[in-house]
């Protein structure tokens, strides 16, 4: 009679433990490759960074060459926020006057697009100057800029710019 009550306990005693043993082992299987030392591939599960955009705020300064004023020197202070919007204020000079404005933009972390808009004066409330140019960095920005709704006499003018930081 005994041993009738032994294999049921000794049969109970070893499926306890071979199911212990199994969910002990895949439970360690699975860990390894993340936590305690097994090497897994970051890329797949971390997202892409984003690039910051290029840092231009501050005070920078240089030169214009346009197709009708000539050459010219051209101050912009530039204001930035995290996302790459640009504002800031901006004045040039070529031999026919001084001019001066606001700007309004956009940095990435390979160009910038930049319009530099007149302070409002009868006839020209809308007139601008813009550039979008991949020639930028942190440190210089060069590229040929257009004239906008600037009435008749400027609606063929354009040019190039060469600005740095001072």
């Amino acid at each position: 009679m005994r041993i009738s009550r032994v294999f049921p306990i000794l049969g109970a005693v070893v499926l306890f433990s071979a199911t212990t043993l199994a969910f002990t082992i895949s439970g360690a299987h699975a860990q390894d490759g993340s936590i305690f030392g097994g090497q897994q591939d970051d890329s797949s599960i971390s997202p892409d960074k984003k690039t910051p955009p290029l840092t231009i705020t501050g005070p920078w300064s240089g030169s214009l060459d346009d197709n009708l004023a000539g050459p010219g020197t051209l101050n912009a202070d530039f204001t930035e926020t995290t996302n790459g919007t640009l504002g800031g204020t901006w004045s040039f000079t070529f031999s026919a006057g001084t001019d001066f404005g606001t700007i309004k933009g956009k940095a990435t972390s390979d160009k910038v697009d930049i319009t530099f808009v007149f302070a409002p004066k009868k006839p020209y409330v809308h007139c601008r100057f813009s550039i979008e140019t991949s020639d930028a960095s942190d440190s210089a920005i060069s590229g040929n800029y257009k004239f906008a709704a600037c009435g008749p006499l400027t609606k063929h003018e354009e040019g190039s710019l060469d600005i740095s930081p001072e």
